[in-house]
């Protein structure tokens, strides 16, 4: 139901004493998020970006000879579950405030309410909640913890297995012709983002969102 969120964003917003008036979900992302963290590259609308912008198109695998389809841009009538234009550097300023939990220097929320999102948000079948090692689900982060480290889950991670995985987090996803992943390991000051203008397990045999995940975190300092 990630589609809803822009909807609850904007009736709080419309009953918050912090705003003037009632902003749209992109009106309050750029003035509680983007411009906080300096993206100056993101936006949920195309026409929001500064023209002179260099677009990535999303392109789709065809064959063997490294043939690719131009699948043009595209947007979502329920955009909050997808479509934000960023680059990879504004979404590592992103990743960057979550290594204290958005409370940190620079935050765009205070480190109780990120402390939160990033807690269980699973349920098993029962209504109970898992475990905290056990716990795959935040609030829309994948959780990351040291039991899954030493699991070798989590492959495009193995890089930094000696690391402390501790509340780490990530998300990834991908639509026609584009992927994303992003890593965040707080307890190792680690962030790690990868975008790509295309899906690496469409070809055969290879995933090279993992093989360049796994090189960025090779040489990681």
């Amino acid at each position: 139901a990630t589609g809803y969120l822009a909807l609850l964003v904007e009736r709080a917003a419309a009953r918050s004493d912090h705003f003037h008036g009632s902003p749209t979900f992109p009106e309050f992302c750029q003035h509680e998020i983007f411009d906080v963290l300096n993206m100056r590259n993101t936006a949920w609308f195309r026409k929001d970006l500064p023209h002179d912008v260099i677009e990535a198109t999303p392109a789709v695998w065809l064959d063997a000879q490294g043939e690719h389809e131009d699948k043009g841009h595209y947007c979502f009538v329920d955009y909050a579950s997808g479509q934000l234009h960023t680059s990879a550097r504004d979404l590592a300023s992103f990743g960057k405030a979550w290594l204290n939990y958005g409370g940190g220097k620079g935050g765009f929320i205070s480190e109780e309410t990120g402390k939160k999102a990033i807690g269980c948000a699973s349920r098993n079948s029962d209504g109970s909640t898992p475990d905290d090692d056990d716990c795959e689900m935040g609030y829309l982060w994948f959780r990351n913890n040291n039991k899954r480290r030493d699991a070798g889950e989590s492959v495009p991670l193995d890089p930094v297995r000696d690391l402390d995985w501790t509340d780490g987090i990530g998300h990834s996803g991908s639509e026609v012709g584009i992927q994303t992943n992003m890593i965040v390991l707080p307890k190792a000051g680690l962030v790690a983002v990868v975008l790509t203008n295309g899906k690496g397990h469409d070809i055969p045999e290879r995933n090279f969102m993992h093989e360049i995940m796994g090189t960025l975190l090779e040489s990681a300092p």
